[in-house]
């Protein structure tokens, strides 16, 4: 089997990359690109399918995808980014013969089956503890910076809010005795990327809570807060309870461990194998409305940008 991985964000390519690596240990010819146009394969699977609007007509490989956190819940409104996001994944679902997603919350409603980001399998790490509380992340947004800066005046938190990839994003995890996970948007979902980087590490985790969180479960896994005031009770309590934050971290840990690239690639493997692709006309009918979809939506941008340049004018 020859499978073509595409993504257009640097966010994705741990993932993209780990996945690959995983299909290879199967046997599966692997290439990771940005352009289906330039590849011959049996299996096309976009990562970040609302970045794709430019989808090629359609050929003889499986068309699959895999939806991540960026579409939010759906719930709430009042993310603009999101709800864009949401109606580019919508312009272009039809062109899809398989779809997977990150956030469990939204699979069975929307017709998308669940995948686990996944991770690396190991040990448990333990390492002297330097500091309080880890956040990573971009602060500068109204949801996180003022949270941050407030609770910054009463617990001693790791210095670098940005560590990057790689040893220095790995040494903020082991030598923190919290990780805090702080929602971007307040309609996103559950952001299974990041609790799989922490948790696969035996970091002991707070994070605003989610309305699903598969594979993981709150109070077992991780410890999930609503609001300013139930956090900081949830930072001094646990700060001076290391047996049950050892504990809960090893939960997690262990659930990780069933969940690595590996499981991963199986799953989607076995769907490559089983999954058969749509009729003809019903694949090309997907195509032509998803291009008629995306040039209307996008039609629609260049009006409203038009009318607020005018307006501002």
């Amino acid at each position: 089997m020859r499978v073509a991985i595409l993504f257009r964000h640097v966010y994705f390519r741990e993932f993209c990359e780990n996945v690959a690596e995983a299909l290879i240990r199967r046997g599966v010819s692997v290439v990771l690109s940005d352009n289906a146009r330039e590849h011959d394969v049996d299996v096309l699977l976009y990562v970040g399918v609302h970045l794709f609007p430019d989808m090629p007509a359609p050929s003889k490989a499986l068309i699959a995808g895999v939806q991540t956190e960026q579409l939010g819940t759906g719930g709430v409104q009042g993310s603009s980014r999101l709800q864009r996001n949401r109606n580019r994944f919508e312009c272009v679902k039809g062109c899809y013969d398989l779809l997977f997603d990150w956030i469990p919350g939204v699979c069975q409603s929307e017709g998308r089956s669940f995948l686990p980001y996944g991770c690396s399998p190991g040990p448990l790490v333990t390492e002297q503890k330097e500091f309080d509380v880890c956040f990573i992340g971009n602060i500068h947004h109204s949801r996180r910076e003022p949270l941050l800066k407030s609770l910054q005046q009463d617990f001693n938190f790791f210095p670098d809010f940005s560590p990057g990839f790689g040893p220095a994003k790995l040494a903020a995890i082991q030598k923190s005795r919290i990780l805090l996970n702080i929602r971007f948007y307040e309609d996103g979902g559950f952001e299974s990327p990041r609790m799989f980087d922490y948790l696969s590490l035996g970091a002991f985790v707070i994070s605003e809570r989610a309305a699903a969180c598969d594979p993981f479960v709150p109070g077992r896994d991780f410890v999930d807060f609503e609001g300013e005031d139930r956090l900081r009770l949830l930072l001094k309590q646990f700060l001076s309870d290391e047996p049950a934050r050892a504990r809960i971290a090893a939960s997690g840990h262990s659930v990780c461990q069933q969940n690595t690239w590996d499981t991963v690639a199986s799953q989607l493997l076995l769907a490559f194998q089983s999954q058969q692709k749509r009729a003809s006309w019903r694949r090309w009918h997907g195509w032509l409305e998803s291009r008629v979809r995306c040039w209307l939506f996008s039609s629609r941008d260049h009006l409203s940008l038009i009318r607020k340049t005018l307006f501002r004018g």
